[in-house]
């Protein structure tokens, strides 16, 4: 049964979605990465290095 919009965690909830957005962003899978499996947030940032030449902070990019 879904919570109460009242009872949302609205601040808790914005991390995730921020996390996704700025996964989507350059192409990675959100089912490949944090907080789910092992692709952490480094191993991104050294994945977009490498095709860009700029290390991203992968939450900024959402």
């Amino acid at each position: 049964m879904p919570r109460p919009t009242r009872e949302i965690d609205v601040e808790r909830a914005a991390v995730p979605m921020a996390l996704w957005s700025g996964l989507d962003a350059p192409g990675v899978c959100v089912f490949a990465s944090t907080p789910t499996r092992p692709l952490s947030l480094d191993r991104v940032g050294d994945l977009v290095e490498a095709v860009t030449g700029d290390r991203p902070d992968v939450l900024a990019l959402s």
